[in-house]
């Protein structure tokens, strides 16, 4: 999957207020990757925000 993926189930999650399970069903994905991509996109975050 792309990147873009990640970036927009951060978007839903906490912009759009939308759950994984919501997330996972418009995406035809497991709760689990919605969940698997959130843990990556936030670290990825985090280490862009570290100095």
């Amino acid at each position: 999957m792309p990147a873009h993926i990640g970036k927009q189930i951060i978007l839903d999650l906490y912009i759009n207020d939308k759950s994984e399970k919501q997330i996972a069903q418009e995406l035809n994905i497991s709760q689990q990757a919605v969940n698997k991509w959130k843990q990556k996109m936030l670290n990825t975050l985090n280490q862009k925000m570290s100095f």
